[in-house]
């Protein structure tokens, strides 16, 4: 009697955490891998953080809380960047990465701020002045510029939105990011894709824009960003 009492009050609880985290994924979530004083201390360890996650790409993104840097990892979904909300998914990923020695000590954390996040490939160029050949994974080599290329005037910036195995049709990019009437009504303007390899397949790998600064580009890539609720990067082409 005992027993069956004990296996409905473990089966009551399990179903409450699931519930109460279910209630709490509106807020979404991110891994936190590790925490360094700087950013310069961060960049040091640029190699640790092209392991594998368990995600399709590693989506890793830094925030700075007080006087220390917090190192976040978010979900793929479809060659975009997004909050984990899925209570199984995150934990299968976190098995994956505490299997690192670096990040043993992985957990899920709330309450992150989309705003305040820096893309680690930008980090690591601007504190070191260097992106290695392996930084992009998708093939190509993507160059995610820092602020002291701003005068850059040979190429234009654009906002990668998105790296597909399949080609996508108009009203799937205008719909998924958000486009105003006016930006779809100049779609085949703004819109342009370019082909890169990920792993054995040929992807599409799509762009908006062009921009003539970084800091032009950033309000627009804001409200993509809010909008289709992905974490989306500036590139320059």
């Amino acid at each position: 009697m005992k027993t069956i009492k004990l296996i409905t009050l473990f089966s009551l609880i399990a179903i409450c955490t699931n519930q109460i985290f279910a209630q709490g994924s509106t807020h979404y979530y991110v891994i936190q891998l590790a925490t360094y004083s700087s950013w310069e201390d961060f960049a040091k360890d640029e190699k640790n953080f092209y392991e594998n996650t368990g995600t399709a790409d590693n989506n890793i993104y830094g925030e700075q809380v007080g006087n220390s840097i917090k190192v976040y990892l978010l979900d793929s979904q479809e060659g975009s960047a997004v909050f984990f909300y899925d209570y199984e998914r995150i934990q299968e990923v976190l098995a994956t990465v505490r299997q690192n020695p670096n990040w043993k000590g992985a957990f899920r954390k709330g309450g992150v701020n989309w705003e305040n996040l820096t893309y680690y490939g930008e980090v690591f160029d601007k504190y070191k002045n260097a992106v290695p050949e392996e930084f992009s994974a998708k093939g190509d080599r993507i160059e995610v510029e820092s602020d002291n290329a701003e005068t850059a005037t040979d190429k234009e910036y654009k906002i990668q939105l998105g790296v597909y195995k399949e080609e996508k049709s108009k009203d799937f990019i205008i719909n998924t990011y958000g486009f105003s009437e006016a930006d779809a009504a100049t779609y085949d303007e703004i819109v342009t894709h370019d082909f890169v390899k990920v792993k054995n397949t040929i992807c599409r790998r799509y762009y908006v824009g062009g921009f003539q600064s970084k800091k032009s580009a950033e309000p627009i890539k804001k409200d993509l960003e809010k909008k289709s609720k992905r974490k989306l990067i500036i590139v320059q082409r």
